[in-house]
């Protein structure tokens, strides 16, 4: 309810015509316009808005008229006006269900007995005789009309003669069917039926039913909805159930308690997909969640307790080793290895055991063949055994040639030399004497290090812009910002420097990004600039 919501029990779910999402729940009607909400209340000196705060049902007809099933009957929204009306030709009562089938019809559930409303005659037709006691309805795709009812069968619509074909559901399953909560239909022969107990798939044509999580225990569907092909979600009273129906393969969605990218609450009441292939999940407990495959296409990973996940919050470094193993520097609690085959997290902190890594604080990580090298604020360099994940060298200004105890940045060129940006300059290392050297170009407080298809050493600077040096044809230089030169480098604190596969250099500052375009003339550097 902090987010602006009216409840956190969320009943129904839908998209209007104008692309505003509606959330019915237990205690009031929302609208969502993609920023806040809108709530509509009740109120008992006001006629014209809704008749109860109890909302169980919404469908948008042809015309765009928004229905709104309640505890007390039905009512159409006028989005001129935001007025509510009653719909006055079904007396007020529990309307769970109300659907819109491809000839414009529309189906309602009040009172546990079906009606079709004619909108175009504007006359409803009850089914009372024939469908007493409904608890569910859907319409497929195609625009096949299926109910439920509390007896335990299924009645589909045949339209040419206006009555229903009925399918016994408890003379075919060999357990004793529960109440069912939900259908829907996955073929012109199949449907999946959601029970108090189970998932069941029925064959129209086999009269069979197969049990879906046949080693799931108890599963109190409560929602059912395909997410494409033949995936379907299934939300039930412990979660969300992923179900592939031509492998069989089945998953269970559960709350994390540390986790804030999982559901809210395990209780799922409805589904709904919106026209960007999004999908809004409505809980019992936990208000609404959505989901979206364009912003799920990466795997997260942040601090959990007692799970395998990384050790901090404060991500600096990223590396790969040639093992297999992703390094995960970072500045609040120490270093991770991720192996990607298996998953598996492990931490290293500075415990002051043999071994450990030195500081928490990690602003340089570069692996080289069985080693990895590790940066650190104002506590030096490590060199780490990848193999047994002990540190085998501590490099200070007190003990190496090292100058400066705050390492920034670590670099490997091509040619396998390390490179160490400190705060008061760039350090080589030297494998045969195990020394530093001061290079005595780069001698500005590095912040960033990248080698380009040249061989060229690009170093970006905090304050003095950015250096260049070819070792091989020895050219060499500083950009720069120059405040008369709208050309010039955006801004000389540079954080990161970057080529891409095109061989454009790409810089990023304090001021923005920007793109260097080296095919300038002499003295005429030209950086194309983006700031946010």
């Amino acid at each position: 309810m902090y987010d602006g919501l009216s409840s956190n029990t969320i009943t129904s779910i839908i998209q209007d015509s104008k692309g505003f999402m509606w959330f019915g729940t237990r205690n009031g009607l929302n609208r969502f316009d993609g920023t806040n909400f809108k709530i509509f209340r009740n109120d008992p000196l006001d006629s014209l808005t809704l008749g109860s705060n109890s909302i169980l049902s919404l469908c948008d007809d042809e015309a765009g008229t928004l229905w709104i099933g309640t505890y007390k009957g039905i009512y159409h929204y006028n989005p001129e006006k935001e007025i509510f009306t009653p719909f006055k030709l079904l007396p007020p009562g529990e309307t769970r269900y109300i659907n819109r089938d491809n000839n414009g019809n529309i189906w309602i559930v009040n009172n546990f007995t079906l009606s079709k409303y004619n909108r175009r005659e504007n006359k409803v037709s009850s089914y009372s005789a024939d469908s007493a006691h409904v608890i569910a309805l859907s319409i497929s795709p195609p625009g096949d009309v299926w109910i439920a009812t509390t007896y335990g069968s299924l009645k589909k619509h045949d339209p040419t003669t206006n009555e229903f074909k009925s399918f016994d559901l408890r003379a075919i399953n060999k357990k004793t069917l529960t109440f069912i909560q939900d259908i829907y239909p996955v073929s012109d022969s199949t449907l999946l039926i959601g029970t108090m107990n189970q998932l069941l798939l029925y064959n129209l044509r086999e009269h069979s039913i197969t049990d879906i999580l046949p080693t799931a225990g108890s599963v109190q569907t409560h929602k059912i909805i395909r997410q494409q092909g033949d995936d379907f979600w299934i939300g039930t009273e412990t979660g969300i159930y992923l179900v592939n129906l031509a492998t069989g393969s089945n998953r269970l969605i559960q709350k994390e308690n540390s986790n804030p990218y999982s559901i809210t609450d395990n209780v799922i009441y409805s589904f709904y997909k919106d026209i960007e292939g999004g999908t809004w999940i409505g809980s019992f407990f936990g208000g609404v969640n959505y989901y979206s495959s364009h912003l799920n296409r990466f795997r997260k990973y942040f601090p959990y307790k007692g799970e395998n996940s990384i050790s901090g919050n404060l991500v600096h470094e990223i590396c790969e080793d040639s093992l297999g193993n992703l390094w995960i520097g970072t500045e609040d609690a120490g270093l991770n290895k991720l192996e990607l085959k298996t998953g598996r997290i492990t931490s290293f902190k500075p415990d002051g055991k043999p071994g450990s890594i030195a500081y928490q604080n990690l602003h340089g990580l570069v692996a080289d063949g069985n080693y990895l090298w590790v940066g650190t604020y104002e506590h030096g360099l490590d060199k780490l055994d990848i193999r047994t994940g002990k540190v085998v060298r501590h490099y200070t200004s007190q003990n190496s040639t090292l100058q400066g105890n705050f390492i920034v940045s670590l670099y490997r060129t091509t040619a396998g030399e390390i490179l160490v940006g400190t705060w008061s300059g760039l350090f080589r290392y030297n494998r045969e004497t195990d020394q530093f050297r001061r290079d005595s170009f780069f001698t500005s407080q590095i912040q960033s290090i990248h080698e380009d298809a040249d061989g060229t050493i690009w170093v970006g600077s905090y304050g003095n812009g950015i250096f260049y040096y070819n070792v091989k044809t020895g050219k060499n230089g500083n950009l720069r910002h120059e405040t008369s030169n709208e050309s010039s480098l955006p801004n000389n604190y540079v954080n990161n420097v970057y080529q891409d596969k095109d061989k454009n250099l790409w810089i990023s500052t304090e001021a923005g990004l920007c793109k260097y375009d080296r095919k300038a003339e002499k003295g005429n550097s030209i950086f194309r600039q983006w700031a946010f």
